[in-house]
């Protein structure tokens, strides 16, 4: 699961690219069984993957998380 999550953050995030709080909340419903495991994940995926603006609801990957998860397009 966390690896379709994070290609998919990967495509829509593309050179640091910040997308809405709410978006990634929706990306990661998409991805998970069970709606109790949500916050858990959204969680685990800002403890260590991304940079969040809790100013402006919003978050990308971090720069790590971009080259780990680069997804080739060729």
């Amino acid at each position: 699961m966390l690896d379709v999550l994070c290609e998919q953050l990967s495509l829509r995030m593309a050179s640091g690219q910040w997308i809405s709080s709410a978006e990634l909340s929706e990306l990661v419903r998409g991805c998970c069984r069970d709606e109790s495991h949500v916050g858990d994940v959204l969680g685990f995926l800002k403890k260590y993957f991304l940079d969040v603006d809790e100013e402006k609801a919003r978050v990308r990957l971090s720069s790590w998380a971009q080259s780990l998860f680069q997804v080739s397009v060729s």
